[in-house]
């Protein structure tokens, strides 16, 4: 009876799974390519028979975690088909909720079976590497050899040096073939205020003044501006390389196998978009370098807690923490609701925790007050109020273009005054085409009649004000987007140096490629505007947004089945930048990339973990 029940069950699932995949698929025609197709019944009989091997090896806590998982993992891909290919997440109709229903069990089973081999995969992958190395004579010999490296190397300073070297030279082709690299973001915006007298903090003081030393005073002194673009760019390299080398040598510290030591150091080295963003000039590449090399401290002092009264150690910590803080602006909000969550969670470091968020409040204080004052940095007026609109100003104009009939003529003409631009151009996903005409002023003389006006039409169009945030938001959450995004001002990632210099008073940087490498640029340029990539399976991920933050939402998850709750501590920093991210205007690879970074740091993390009693 039992098995005819289990039987039941698995067929079930399977005919649910399959009829869920079809309605989830890209595709600007359907023709029932897999309901009316062989293919749904290979589909079918796959999951069937997985369900059916995997079926009874799951205890209560497993499938709890898996289960809310893969529900949110259903979802995000039903919708997310749902905003890409039709007018929005249709969360109002019955049929979503069914092909979201379907898809449940399939996900939760793979995340099942995921989460349950997870502790034991890095062991399999060093003993099936050893026995290989053993049965061969040369590869025993090597085996043998690396070994004893190993062991000469305990404190993994060489392993450390020669991948910083490894990657720092293998992105030097490309920094060459796009001498003096990319200057296609707010560089030239920074140094255009700084020239005009007046530092616009949000670009941050410390990158506008390290621009202004390496572009103007240094490129002044070698009179050339592209000298001066070159040694910035030069200066992100070695910080983003030593970063990325850093997190090897935390591998090796966990006693990763080799093999997957190996693997991720080969993506640092030559997956383009880690080359492309060392030598992009931004702010973003140093934010994401310290915030990783933040993360990888705290998970060392999570296993670790004698870490925090070492006194070298605590002192490089207060520094990351600082940096980590003032290379972005919503780093300051992260880091100091980040570390009261350390103090929730990390019951015998509340002490420390609060003693490093003290001293760490101050050194920002001091730098964001007199200092800033001292370096006549300000605020354009209006400009972090915009910011912060983007999903409100979304929302809004979404439903004057949506739920005209809806609105009254006096909310109608609010959403007008607030918004200029809402009615003055065709609906589009992206803030950038509405935020820059927000009403500030009136903002900040009347801020509760705004939120009166966002609430009222909030009540009349809440599906509304859901797909205008989906629709912001989708590269975030949902790993099949194609790129670039038709409605964004920028592709995914620049490649091509800002022009704008008609009146001569922009510091633009001139690419000088050399002939033998022009095929490196080209191929760049082909990655950048055409997204080539995305016609390889598999590793198109390696560049999606979306994958990167189910990686950071399953390890969540795994945390809980393993019963770890003093790992969330480092990872929360990263899933409240998510959190910030989901609040902006638009999602661009530099934005992600501090995700993209620190996903391996948690990768670690998950398979060296060990369920707690």
């Amino acid at each position: 009876m039992k098995r005819m029940a289990r039987t039941g069950c698995c067929l079930l699932c399977g005919f649910c799974s399959t009829y869920s995949i079809a309605n989830i698929l890209k595709m600007e025609v359907d023709d029932y390519a897999i309901s009316n197709s062989i293919f749904g019944i290979i589909l079918f009989v796959g999951i069937y028979v997985f369900m059916q091997c995997s079926w009874g090896r799951f205890n209560k806590r497993l499938l709890t975690a898996t289960g809310l998982l893969g529900l949110l993992f259903s979802a995000f891909l039903v919708l997310g088909r749902n905003v890409y290919m039709r007018t929005g997440t249709l969360i109002d109709k019955p049929y979503t909720w069914i092909y979201i229903a379907g898809m449940v069990p399939l996900m939760t089973a793979l995340l099942a079976v995921l989460f349950r081999h997870m502790p034991v995969m890095n062991d399999r992958a060093r003993v099936r590497a050893a026995d290989a190395m053993r049965r061969d004579r040369i590869r025993g010999a090597l085996w043998i050899r690396m070994k004893k490296a190993e062991e000469a190397d305990s404190d993994g300073k060489k392993c450390f040096l020669w991948c910083w070297f490894l990657i720092f030279a293998a992105w030097l082709p490309g920094f060459i073939a796009s001498y003096p690299g990319v200057c296609g973001y707010d560089v030239v915006y920074e140094l255009n205020y700084f020239n005009s007298e007046f530092i616009s903090i949000k670009h941050t003081l410390i990158h506008t003044y390290l621009m202004h030393l390496c572009v103007d005073i240094i490129g002044g002194v070698l009179h050339s501006v592209n000298a001066g673009y070159a040694i910035s760019n030069l200066l992100q390299m070695i910080c983003l390389s030593f970063v990325l080398a850093a997190v090897i040598k935390y591998m090796k510290k966990r006693r990763i196998a080799f093999m997957i030591r190996t693997v991720f150091l080969l993506v640092f080295m030559f997956l383009p978009s880690n080359a492309i963003m060392a030598f992009s000039t931004t702010k973003d590449v140093y934010f994401a370098s310290f915030m990783a090399l933040f993360v990888k401290m705290s998970l060392e002092w999570v296993e670790d807690g004698n870490l925090l009264c070492q006194r070298k150690f605590l002192m490089r910590y207060i520094a990351v923490s600082f940096l980590f803080m003032i290379f972005r602006s919503q780093g300051k909000y992260i880091f100091v609701a980040g570390m009261f969550a350390g103090v929730a969670l990390m019951k015998r470091q509340r002490r420390r925790l609060l003693a490093i968020l003290g001293i760490v409040s101050v050194m920002y204080a001091l730098y964001a007050g007199p200092v800033t004052k001292l370096a006549g940095a300000g605020l354009v007026e209006g400009q972090d109020i915009r910011e912060m609109m983007s999903v409100p100003t979304m929302q809004l104009t979404r439903a004057l273009h949506k739920n005209f009939e809806e609105l009254t003529e006096e909310e109608r003409e609010l959403i007008r005054i607030y918004v200029p631009a809402s009615d003055q151009m065709p609906w589009v996903g992206i803030a950038d085409n509405y935020k820059g005409s927000f009403n500030a002023d009136r903002f900040r003389d009347k801020p509760g009649e705004f939120i009166g006006l966002w609430i009222k039409v909030g009540a009349k169009a809440p599906v509304t004000y859901v797909d205008a945030f989906a629709r912001l938001t989708v590269g975030l959450w949902y790993p099949d987007v194609n790129y670039r995004d038709p409605g964004a001002y920028h592709p995914y990632w620049e490649y091509l140096n800002l022009q704008q210099n008609s009146e001569g008073t922009w510091t633009v940087a001139k690419r000088r490629t050399p002939e033998c490498l022009q095929w490196l640029a080209d191929w760049y340029y082909d990655l950048t505007y055409n997204n080539t990539y995305q016609k390889i399976p598999i590793l198109s991920m390696l560049f999606s947004s979306g994958f990167m933050c189910w990686i950071l939402l399953g390890y969540f998850a795994y945390c809980f089945y393993m019963r770890q709750r003093k790992y969330l501590f480092p990872a929360f920093f990263v899933l409240l930048l998510w959190g910030t991210m989901l609040l902006g205007p638009v999602v661009l690879y530099r934005y992600v990339y501090p995700i993209a970074i620190t996903t391996p740091l948690l990768i670690t993390s998950a398979l060296t973990m060990r369920e707690a009693d």
